[in-house]
């Protein structure tokens, strides 16, 4: 008798270990879009030149190329309120918003809304 409760422990055993490398082999990702479909989508909201297409003004969001280019360069010292840019950075008014951003790549790092 003891024979058999110790061949069907251990057949118990062998089955659950099994059972538990099998799901261990499978791939675990929740992405249901197909494989070709895959791939690094971080550059799917950029332009050809790296500018992000759509602004996200906030800060550490991006503007876009396109507002960047249709706001206007903001001369700091004759606006009560805007410090001095760091090298790189320029304010710009965009959509009645002052915003310092990287001259090339439209990182924000200040927003300030106007009067």
């Amino acid at each position: 008798m003891k024979r058999i409760a110790t061949a069907s422990i251990l057949l118990m055993m062998t089955a659950s270990l099994a059972t538990a490398n099998i799901a261990a082999a499978q791939p675990q990702h929740n992405d249901n879009r197909a494989p070709a479909a895959r791939h690094d989508d971080r550059r799917d909201d950029r332009d050809n030149r790296g500018w992000h297409k759509k602004s996200d003004f906030r800060k550490g969001g991006h503007v876009a190329y396109n507002d960047w280019q249709r706001g206007r360069s903001v001369d700091y010292r004759k606006v009560r309120g805007l410090s001095k840019p760091p090298k790189g950075y320029e304010w710009r008014k965009v959509d009645n918003r002052y915003i310092l951003a990287a001259a090339a790549t439209g990182i924000i790092t200040a927003i300030i809304l106007s009067h």
